[in-house]
């Protein structure tokens, strides 16, 4: 039950079990002779377990580890279960056993609960639900790391409950690792990270082992979540990582579906158009707020018509099918100021690769989307190229709003046929998003795409997916008519404006160009590493800074520098801070950039680091790397 606190902001009870490990007691308050747990409020909407660790050792100088949290019923609030991990010598509260503690203070599904975890009963509540899990799982990371936790002031918890915990460990040795665990009926993201490590581990933060029996997975630290109002170079980052990680995926998307993820295709959102649109009549018809207009029934099935035309069009655009993150939010998207990676693959998808990329475009500032846009889209198709001509590119770029806006509203679409879909987020959120339809299909260019002179439909010449039998993962993909086989057909934009198509092919070579170079660069300065180390990197960017600019300026820094990201990403291995600095520098050089390469080193914790500066400004860093580190090289 949720309490309005004086400043109107909502709050949640939850009474607290605090478990003495040793002895299966627990910590009480005594109030006129009755025993009584401790109440603690938090914040409604943040991370529970996080708020309840906190303000637990915020009030009682308590260092614990949340096991469970029960629900409450009625006139019982939730119920928070904590092993106590640090205890004070001069506590305030006393301990007693559970059977002495009044049956007002729990209901009768929460003792039952707590009496199954002292009696070590797991039986249907999951490997976690235990006391002295945590011991188990700390013995575990220290074995797989060689690295030492620091008790208790190392752990940090986010998550909780009896089939899913999220810590996170300090070492004595100044590394930090993540722990996830998630079980249960349905719950495939272990096997799906696994799969993704395996085969792009650039794409993930790093995979340190499996706990198969607890269902968990150890990783390492990764940089820090993406800006709330990300910039471009954070995106480019994201999209280069993204887009790079759904091409390969198109090689093993049949290994993706075995190993859980569902199937989001085109051809798949198509059959399922008709009972999510009649779901979003029923919503709007339960608005209750006169802010915004009601859509009429006409015009939702309008929509619906629309959105199942663009999933067809989609379809007939011959786009591989990758994997799709579905729930990408700044927290799953992982920044250390030169590399992103991708993480949570709770929710996994086989589908338009550009559904993703739709989901980035919305997280980017609305007063800089359009420029920011029309770049993350360059990019998208350098690295599609291979398999995607330009044109067809831009006809699903149009497309796109649609067939990602019904993606996300249908989800793991489990919702559609239980009781939440009558709860007020959903009906909210399906408003929300058929809304955003609604504005999207008066956009030109996808009334263009959805019209019938926007393509034509000629033979194939070269068939751009030959090698990739398994890119198709959907059994009701054949959507088109006999007439015109997905295996003897094309789609090819019918260009309204030549010239602009070629403005367009033309930035787009010189994009893919300036890669090229990039990728050039990174494998001399490979060469120059492998033959004399550091020192022989140090000489060889002296000697070049002598040499005249062999091209003119005609590119700005942040290309170049995205260009040297993008080729770190295809490159054959893991390119270090020393080799990508090194590249962009001589890149930036070539062009007429007077950029110097920047070694730095600190003693706590020891790490050495390198950067690129023009002037006085950081190029491919934060400019906060000056004052953290100690200069040791410029060159």
């Amino acid at each position: 039950m949720p309490i309005e606190n004086d400043l109107g902001t909502d709050m949640e009870p939850f009474r607290l079990v605090l478990v003495v490990p040793e002895s299966k007691e627990i910590l009480v308050t005594r109030n006129a002779g009755e025993y009584k747990l401790p109440l603690c409020l938090v914040p409604k909407w943040e991370r529970v377990a996080a708020s309840l660790q906190q303000a637990i050792f915020d009030t009682w100088d308590i260092k614990s580890y949340l096991i469970d949290l029960l629900p409450g019923l009625s006139s019982f609030p939730d119920c928070a279960v904590a092993e106590i991990l640090s205890l004070p010598q001069h506590n305030r509260m006393v301990r007693i056993r559970l059977e002495q503690l009044d049956d007002s203070e729990l209901s009768p599904q929460q003792r039952e609960s707590i009496i199954a975890l002292f009696n070590g009963d797991q039986k249907e509540r999951g490997p976690l639900y235990r006391i002295g899990w945590l011991h188990d799982a700390i013995r575990w990371i220290q074995d797989e790391t060689g690295q030492t936790v620091s008790l208790p002031a190392g752990i940090r918890q986010f998550n909780a409950g009896n089939k899913s915990t999220l810590l996170r460990f300090s070492t004595n040795e100044g590394k930090v690792y993540w722990l996830k665990a998630l079980s249960g009926e349905g719950e495939t993201e272990l096997a799906i990270t696994q799969l993704l490590a395996s085969k792009n581990p650039e794409a993930l933060p790093p995979l340190i082992a499996a706990h198969q029996q607890w269902s968990a997975w150890l990783m390492e630290d990764f940089g820090e979540p993406i800006s709330l109002e990300p910039g471009l170079t954070e995106l480019k980052q994201a999209v280069a990582v993204m887009a790079k990680l759904q091409f390969d995926s198109t090689k093993y998307t049949n290994e993706l579906l075995q190993a859980g993820a569902l199937d989001r295709s085109p051809a798949f959102m198509h059959g399922r158009c008709s009972e999510l649109f009649s779901y979003v009549a029923e919503a709007m018809s339960k608005q209750r707020s006169t802010r915004l207009p009601q859509l009429s029934v006409e015009r939702i099935s309008y929509l619906d018509t629309m959105v199942q035309e663009a999933c067809l069009r989609m379809n007939d655009l011959r786009i591989p099918n990758g994997v799709v993150h579905g729930n990408i939010n700044r927290g799953n998207i992982l920044f250390d100021g030169l590399r992103c990676r991708i993480t949570d693959w709770q929710e996994t998808y086989v589908g338009n690769p550009l559904v993703a990329l739709q989901h980035l475009i919305l997280r980017s500032p609305a007063e800089t989307r359009p420029s920011i846009e029309s770049d993350l889209k360059s990019y998208y198709k350098i690295i599609w190229a291979p398999l995607v001509p330009s044109s067809r590119m831009d006809v699903a770029f149009a497309l796109m709003p649609l067939v990602a806006a019904v993606t996300a509203l249908y989800g793991k679409g489990d919702w559609l046929h239980s009781e939440r879909r009558n709860e007020d987020g959903y009906l909210r959120y399906a408003r929300s998003i058929v809304r955003h339809i609604d504005r999207s299909v008066e956009l030109q260019e996808v009334k263009d795409a959805l019209s019938n002179s926007a393509i034509s439909v000629s033979p194939l010449s070269t068939q751009c997916d030959g090698s990739r039998p398994d890119a198709y993962p959907s059994s009701e993909f054949p959507l088109v008519s006999a007439a015109e086989p997905h295996d003897t057909a094309v789609v090819e934009i019918a260009a309204s404006s030549p010239a602009r198509e070629s403005i367009s092919s033309l930035r787009l070579m010189h994009k893919a160009e300036l890669v090229c170079e990039a990728y050039c660069f990174l494998l001399f300065i490979d060469l120059v590493m492998h033959i004399g180390g550091a020192k022989l990197v140090y000489r060889t960017m002296g000697a070049f800074r002598s040499v005249a600019p062999i091209k003119k300026r005609a590119s700005v820094s942040s290309e170049l520098c995205f260009a040297v990201d993008m080729a770190c990403v295809l490159y054959v291995k893991r390119v270090r801070c020393l080799q990508h600095s090194a590249a962009l520098a001589l890149l930036l050089r070539t062009y007429g950039w007077d950029a110097d390469l920047v070694v730095g080193g600190r003693l706590f914790p020891t790490d050495f680091h390198a950067w690129v500066q023009i002037g006085p400004s950081v190029i491919n860093d934060r400019n906060y790397v000056v004052s953290s580190y100690l200069v040791l090289e410029r060159c």
